[in-house]
């Protein structure tokens, strides 16, 4: 089994934080992002993790090496998307038969990658049940950001799409996604034929239109999105260093 981290953006509404290094390198609670996911990672047994690099890559050079990280360039980062990091990493990606994927501007627990790993289907995706009450302290009106998410069975049936009012949101999609060999052979043979900034919620629903199933895990723990200083300072207030130091942890079992 291989996980790929999607950190080749810059992550502009950062601000000055993002000016010399990539978003993945932001930090919560004097830790950078990209140590959580890692962590988290690892702590639910995929030791063999790839990240697709392009802003500022130097900077990640320590990483990539401490943490023996299967680094791969995206040269057209500044214009393209997740779809095309994913076509940079495919060739690395076609001799695994479990890919787990994950944005880099997220933080999430080992339990949140357990439960995604407890599809065996082509093509999974985790989704929190708690989002409304995340987006109402980080949004003023939560429906302007939130974006359509319907599942029946645990299967997707819709996303991305704006909505107009809070029954078209069951859940939020959190950036966790994962793929068989199958699964990928199906993404990769879709992709050829869509722009290279083609989003994930975009290429999610275009893979729906082209009947593909989508299997939907639901997550209630904690996760969270980081889009800009508000959010970091938001979580900074919600959770403490040692909430999150547990968060990726492997959980110990009771006796």
């Amino acid at each position: 089994m291989k996980a790929l981290i999607l950190a080749a953006g810059r992550g502009s509404r950062m601000q000055e934080l993002t000016q010399e290094k990539p978003k993945c390198l932001v930090e919560l609670h004097k830790k950078p992002l990209l140590l959580y996911q890692i962590e988290a990672l690892k702590n639910a047994g995929i030791d063999d993790i790839g990240i697709v690099v392009g802003y500022a890559r130097e900077c990640l050079e320590s990483y990539i090496k401490h943490f023996n990280l299967h680094s791969i360039i995206n040269p057209q980062w500044a214009d393209s998307n997740m779809i095309y990091s994913l076509y940079c990493a495919k060739e690395w990606l076609m001799d695994s038969d479990r890919v787990v994927v994950s944005y880099s501007d997220i933080f999430y627990s080992v339990a949140a990658i357990d439960s995604l790993l407890k599809s065996k289907d082509d093509i999974g995706i985790l989704y929190s049940t708690q989002w409304r009450k995340l987006w109402e302290l980080r949004f003023d009106e939560p429906l302007l950001d939130a974006e359509s998410f319907k599942q029946s069975d645990g299967v997707l049936r819709e996303i991305g799409l704006k909505a107009q009012n809070l029954d078209e949101i069951q859940g939020q999609y959190m950036g966790l996604l994962s793929f068989s060999l199958q699964g990928l052979r199906t993404l990769f043979s879709l992709s050829e034929n869509l722009p290279k900034t083609t989003d994930s919620t975009t290429l999610l629903n275009t893979l729906l239109k082209n009947g593909q199933k989508i299997a939907c895990m639901h997550y209630s723990g904690i996760w969270g999105e980081c889009d800009n200083k508000d959010d970091l300072n938001l979580y900074k207030s919600l959770f403490t260093p040692s909430d999150l130091e547990t968060l990726t942890q492997k959980p110990t079992l009771k006796g």
